[in-house]
């Protein structure tokens, strides 16, 4: 027989998901087997609720970090911080690096829409002006197929 989620387990799992806990640290706090705990959170219900909880936390957390680096609040530890940190990387996906591919492309877009603006106020021939398009199109293409 398969166990129901009762409203008790239901507290228990918002509270457990605001603490910023696992789905496997939940199980073993309620005592139940991690596959029972991910067949309840398949409700639409449920899992909006489980991740407004964990987004709330991260949130928190966030808001926190930034007081504090504003000076609006003061440091507990410095380890605090340290944990804190931790905390997001590893259950917010927070990240020290920058995508430099992303930022290259952005740049090198808005690169192309300038010689592009600048040719078409040059030259008042829409097909010449095309052609010149497509050619740096087809350029850029080439480079960064190699």
């Amino acid at each position: 027989m398969k166990k129901k989620l009762s409203e008790e387990n239901f507290k228990i799992l918002i509270e457990s998901a605001r603490a910023g806990l696992t789905l496997e640290q939940i199980s073993y706090r309620l005592m139940i087997p991690q596959r029972t705990l991910q067949r309840w959170i398949t409700d639409p219900d449920i899992v909006a609720q489980y991740k407004k909880a964990r987004h709330d936390s991260m949130n928190d957390i966030a808001a926190r970090m930034e007081r504090v680096a504003k000076g609006q609040e003061p440091l507990a530890t410095p380890q605090s911080i340290t944990a804190a940190i931790f905390y997001l990387k590893t259950q917010a996906q927070w990240r020290e690096t920058v995508d430099i591919n992303s930022t290259v492309t952005l740049e090198v877009n808005k690169f192309k829409q300038d010689i592009l603006s600048a040719i078409t106020k040059a030259i008042k021939d829409p097909a010449l002006v095309q052609k010149i398009a497509d050619e740096i199109e087809k350029t850029s293409t080439d480079k960064s197929s190699e």
